[in-house]
């Protein structure tokens, strides 16, 4: 970026020279993706289902969409803008199991209103998955209150019907959490798209996750799916057991 900067200067005579000519990228610190483990994911459904749900409680009750919008995350490793981005026609209830088709995303532009763009993060990324029973369960009720709608409403809405925002689904996560004392698992949409892409890669292999999560395999490694420890491997440790000293004879003791 500094490179465009100081030539785009140097074009417009701001400069004599470029000033960072001949000087190499910054490498990003190493990393992996950690997905959650099925106690830790426990403790975060119990933390989103109960949040706000006690006696005391004042002002209007959570409406269950963010724990509504997590299962499908889970069901489908959808980005949040894509699970938010699901139309009453991309959902077939009439096979077994129920599909989700990915078509669009949640597009936010700063200072303008969240809209649904055509097409997920990539053009590439457009594809039809079959989902688990507990996605489907959340689902169906969301399709019962489109009955009346047409095809292309969404099925994640506020509840003055305006789209939902990836935004506020983050910051609702983040405070059923904190309320919860669940802050350190460092939780966000993407560990439940990780979570659900290990699983997979897991279970079928790499290249499996990596089409469900509309990737190349080597995006769906680098980014989504957690690295498994490392075996021991036990096999050429027997091979080099020929290496082992040999016994000194019975005289050269004795000597």
């Amino acid at each position: 970026m500094l490179n465009l900067m100081f030539n785009y200067a140097l074009r417009q005579d701001a400069l004599h020279h470029n000033l960072v000519r001949g000087t190499s990228r910054l490498k990003p610190p190493t990393s992996k993706p950690v997905a959650l483990n099925l106690d830790h994911l426990h403790e975060v459904r119990q933390a989103v289902s109960s949040w706000r749900s006690g006696p005391a409680v004042s002002g209007p009750r959570p409406d269950s969409q963010v724990k509504d919008v997590i299962e499908v995350m889970l069901g489908t490793s959808d980005r949040i803008g894509e699970a938010l981005a699901l139309r009453k026609r991309d959902i077939d209830d009439t096979v077994v199991p129920m599909q989700v088709t990915v078509a669009g995303t949640r597009v936010v532009i700063k200072g303008k209103s969240v809209y649904r763009q055509d097409h997920p993060k990539t053009s590439s990324s457009t594809r039809t998955l079959q989902v688990p029973d507990f996605t489907a369960d959340v689902l169906r009720p969301r399709l019962a209150l489109l009955e009346d709608e047409h095809d292309d409403h969404l099925v994640f809405f506020t509840r003055v019907g305006t789209p939902l925002s990836p935004y506020n689904v983050r910051r609702t996560l983040r405070k059923m959490l904190a309320d919860a004392g669940l802050s350190d698992l460092k939780v966000t949409p993407h560990t439940f798209r990780r979570t659900a892409g290990t699983v997979i890669a897991r279970a079928t292999g790499a290249e499996t996750a990596a089409e469900v999560l509309g990737n190349s395999p080597k995006i769906a490694k680098k980014h989504y799916i957690e690295p498994e420890e490392p075996a021991p491997i036990a096999t050429p440790a027997l091979h080099l057991q020929v290496l082992a000293p040999r016994s000194a004879p019975a005289n050269a003791a004795q000597d």
